[in-house]
């Protein structure tokens, strides 16, 4: 039986100029850093691509358009704040539209938005295989 809880959530990589929209994050337990893309836990009645077109602009302060079709489904253990969690996530390659909001009023553990070079995928999501196969395999669709 797994004791870990499980978490639904869905995630959206977002490129520009070949660089990918994502933010930095401090583990509040670990102090760990971490690069991370929108994203967050579904919400119920929410589906994932709306879970990942409301984090997007809750996250990074971009409104989008969630390209259904490339949906990527990963699961995957990580630990935040002491917790080690299942995660079962929807990657969804994304189409920005608009820049709404500047700065992005987050939770403590949100660092800054940031675009790092897509040639730096490997280094930033060294910590998860599985989010960065997602986020390889993501960004080589053309759009």
């Amino acid at each position: 039986m797994n004791s870990k809880p499980i978490r639904r959530r869905a995630s959206v990589v977002l490129i520009q100029d070949q660089k990918i929209l994502g933010f930095w994050a401090i583990d509040p337990t670990s102090k760990a850093k971490y690069f991370f893309l929108p994203g967050g836990m579904i919400e119920p009645k929410e589906s994932p691509t709306e879970t990942a077109e409301r984090e997007s602009l809750e996250e990074v302060g971009w409104s989008i358009e969630v390209l259904e079709a490339t949906e990527i489904f990963k699961m995957y253990d990580f630990v935040w704040d002491g917790v080690q969690r299942t995660c079962h996530t929807y990657f969804f390659l994304g189409k920005l539209l608009q820049k709404i909001k500047d700065p992005v009023n987050e939770p403590d553990y949100h660092h800054g938005v940031d675009w790092i070079p897509l040639s730096n995928i490997d280094e930033a999501f060294a910590y998860e295989p599985s989010i960065l196969e997602a986020v390889k395999a993501l960004s080589r669709i053309k759009i």
